[in-house]
């Protein structure tokens, strides 16, 4: 069997075996096709069946050259999965013309299995809602429910995938929020222990600009004692030489009159001896 003898029909029963497990959707629609005109529509669309991974897959079949070069719409499925495949029979399709976005699938030439040729990178997409509308309407079977404990029908299971997606993103929503919460609330608090700091600390630059204005630098003594010292240095060179002349002879006169004065009192009687 050649390329040539490959159909679309062979390669989409081989996607479909090789995705008996998960959610297989064969000419995936992503809305009503009764009453709308541009619709797309995906020739397989996968979901595995994991709460954990439920990445979805679309493929693109093409088994013949002229089919991929003239497809202008592949665009158009980015959308709807998270990973875009394009599946050709070998020769079809070379790797370096598949787009950035989408990976390629290789056929085998007995159409028995895949060969990955390309992975495509997954991208963060949320399914419309239109898709998923479309698969529960159109392409579920509604089954009793099992009450033996075995598995669950298809509706239900996307009911349960809807749901629990919808409350992940309420939750995810509500974290973010309550973070961002908590982050301003401690910006706040930092910024008032600023301001507090802020008033504390003008006293102290004021006596620095002082200080430096005296010519002391803020860390040229190791104590109390040394602060102390050098601040009666630089208060003593302070001061004038002639007004310390003038305090030396003031206190000379002083000393003087103080001897007249106890020299009087004595000669009138009138002296009180000093204690001790």
């Amino acid at each position: 069997m050649n390329a040539l003898e490959i159909t679309s029909d062979q390669v989409l029963d081989l996607l479909a075996t090789r995705h008996s497990t998960d959610v297989f959707v064969s000419e995936c629609k992503d809305g009503p096709t009764q009453s709308v005109r541009n619709y797309s529509r995906l020739d397989a669309w996968v979901m595995p069946r994991s709460w954990a991974h439920p990445a979805c897959t679309g493929y693109e079949i093409k088994v013949s050259r002229s089919d991929f070069l003239g497809d202008e719409k592949w665009t158009d499925y980015l959308p709807l999965c998270n990973l875009l495949y394009f599946v050709a029979p070998a020769g079809v399709i070379q790797i370096d013309e598949i787009p950035e976005p989408c990976g390629l699938l290789q056929v085998s030439k007995n159409a028995k299995r895949f060969m990955t040729i390309k992975r495509a990178p997954f991208r963060e997409v949320r399914i419309p809602e239109d898709l998923w509308r479309y698969i529960l309407m159109c392409r579920t079977k509604i089954v009793p429910p099992n009450m033996n404990g075995g598995e669950v029908s298809e509706e239900t299971y996307w009911r349960n995938w809807l749901r629990e997606k919808v409350e992940k993103r309420d939750l995810g929503r509500a974290v973010s929020k309550g973070l961002q919460e908590t982050f301003n609330a401690r910006v706040r608090k930092v910024e008032a222990e600023q301001k507090v700091i802020e008033v504390q600390m003008r006293p102290l630059n004021n006596a620095k600009e002082i200080l430096d204005e005296l010519g002391i630098t803020l860390y040229s003594w190791q104590s109390r004692q040394d602060l102390r010292s050098t601040l009666l240095k630089a208060f003593a060179a302070s001061i004038p030489a002639k007004l310390r002349h003038g305090v030396k002879n003031a206190m000379a006169h002083l000393e003087r009159f103080q001897a007249a004065l106890d020299e009087f009192e004595i000669e009138h009687g009138q002296h009180e001896p000093s204690d001790g």
